[in-house]
Parts: C-alpha cells; structure tokens; sequence
C-alpha cells in the first residue's frame, strides 16, 4: 500500500528537511483517530532521528486565516466528520478559495471534500466519499474517484472515509516523503501491520534512526529491505544509487560504522530471526527466504549474530521463549 519514494539517492550530501503539517479539525469528536494520526508522524520522525514533520492541530476554519501557504514543504489537513458535510461559512470562503490551491498537500478527512465545492481547479479532483455521503457528494457534482475505497489520492490531493482510514492516508504521505520503507515501518511500529514479517523491525529502525535523515542511506536501507531473498551485490547497489563503490562504502561507515553489506547482512539476518520464531517455515526454506546461498554459511552468521544456532532458536519457538 505505501509504494512512493521520492528521496533523490544520488547525492550522498542531501539530507532530508522538514515539512509542516497543518491539521484544521471539524469537531472534537475526531480527538482520538487526530491523536493517532500524529502519532504516526511522531514515529516518523523518531524512525528518521530527527524531527522532519512539524505539526500543529486547531479547530475549525477560522485558522485558515492566518496559515501559510505557498511551500513546497508545506500540507494541509482539513479532518471532518465521515457522518457529516463539513460546509465553509460565506466569510471563511474567500480564504478557502485563495490558500487551498497554494498548499504543497492537501489531505481531506471524511466531509472535508466538500469544502472543495467552492475551490476552482480542486473540485475536479477525484476524491473518495464515504457511502453516508456518497448521494450529497454526487448531488454536488462531485468528482468521486472510480473505485471506492477508504483512501484516495489525485495529484496532491488525498482523500480519506474517516478517522481510521485517516490513518493510512497519513502513512501514504509518509511514503511520499521518505519512502515506502520508512511507511511501512512507521506502520509496524504503531501495530498497523499484523504480519509476522512486520511485526519487528528494531535492526532496520537502529539504521534508520542512525541514517538522521540521509536520502542516500534512507534510499539504500530501502532497497536492502526490498531485496532481501535475492541480495543485490555491493557494486550494483552503489549503481542503482548512483553513486561509487567508494563512496558508499564512506557513508555507512561514517553513519552505522559497519559497510553497507554488513548492514545488509544484519537486516537479512533479523528477517531470518523473526521467522524462526514467528513461523513454521523450515529452516533451509528461512536460510533461502532471507538470501543465504547454503545453510552452513547462514548457521554461520546467525550463530556470530545471536549466539545460538537456527535449530537452538526454532526450538524456543515451541518453549514458550520470546524472539
């Protein structure tokens, strides 16, 4: 679901920025699924080691006054009601019309899509509508996106049914941001992904956390997590990432004082951890899945990492131990 990945790799010295995020609020009734939303920007920024998103929440539109627009780093949130039309006042209108085309991102939350109807360019834009309003929306002459779902984006548009579907709207800009890595860490972190897979990522998160906010690393721990049966060699990862060998090789030492196929090493060799725990799957099937060419030299490695052999942690598996 979190597929996007804007971070540029091929310059070992950009580092990622920051981006402000204005959530405008409907009701206090949406307090908690806000609450959950900007947690996943907190774990965002925690994963990243540094604080890349800035956010503030205020309620109803009257904020819009005094918000800046116009940055490229800069997201609007307009949270609504999924029960409810959430309709501008004539006064907040003209702010409405002015701003909202300005901002970088603009994220509707269940009947904020119709304070769109008064916005010339964004009412064109697809949006998803929850079933409770889909009649008001298409009577409005709405453009609702063809295959309905809790989530939708056109352009830099994101729409979203409601509170909960929110949440994955959020993780979807997250993606944009920094990547689908990044997202779905974000996701694991907070328990959104229920996978066995997912459900650690504490040697991917170290990295991250280590990378404080390098795109090239970012980019790199990315494709590692990606290509984790069939391992990319060292030179052909620089090649993808545009950048030498060497200087690879410079970056993750300088960052996590290990080289990026050691890096590479540890973060198959977690995946390998997780699945002895978490599955049934047998041992030469986990050596395969995690991108060990023969058994001994996974025994190998996994013995140097966690001080015991495969076979020793599958068999805490059914002991009741924890991985």
């Amino acid at each position: 679901m979190y597929d996007q990945a804007v971070c540029d790799p091929s310059d070992s010295s950009v580092s990622i920025g920051q981006h402000n995020v204005s959530i405008l609020v409907q009701s206090c009734n949406s307090n908690s699924a806000i609450g959950a939303c900007t947690e996943l920007l907190d774990s965002a920024n925690e994963l990243v080691g540094k604080d890349y998103y800035r956010f503030e929440t205020v309620s109803g539109l009257e904020p819009l006054r005094g918000v800046s627009s116009g940055g490229r780093n800069q997201t609007l949130i307009l949270f609504g009601q999924s029960r409810e039309r959430w309709q501008a006042s004539e006064e907040i209108r003209g702010p409405l019309r002015s701003k909202l085309p300005c901002f970088h991102r603009i994220g509707l939350v269940g009947g904020a899509v119709f304070l769109l109807q008064d916005v010339p360019g964004l009412k064109q834009r697809e949006v998803t509508v929850h079933p409770r309003l889909e009649f008001a929306a298409r009577e409005s002459r709405f453009a609702i996106c063809s295959d309905p779902g809790p989530i939708w984006r056109d352009g830099h548009v994101h729409s979203a049914f409601g509170g909960i579907a929110a949440m994955h709207m959020i993780l979807a800009m997250v993606a944009e941001d920094l990547g689908a890595f990044v997202a779905q860490s974000v996701a694991a972190d907070v328990g959104l992904t229920l996978d066995a897979c997912a459900r650690s990522h504490s040697e991917k998160s170290k990295y991250m956390r280590q990378a404080e906010g390098s795109a090239l690393l970012l980019r790199g721990l990315e494709m590692m997590q990606e290509n984790i049966e069939s391992p990319i060699p060292g030179r052909r990862l620089a090649a993808a990432l545009a950048v030498s060998p060497r200087q690879l090789e410079r970056s993750f030492r300088r960052k996590f004082g290990e080289t990026p196929m050691a890096v590479y090493r540890n973060i198959r060799l977690e995946h390998a951890h997780q699945l002895l725990y978490q599955t049934d799957l047998p041992i030469l099937e986990v050596c395969v899945a995690s991108g060990f060419a023969s058994k001994s030299n996974f025994s190998h490695w996994y013995r140097e990492r966690y001080g015991q052999m495969p076979s020793q942690a599958r068999k805490l598996r059914y002991t009741g131990a924890a991985g």
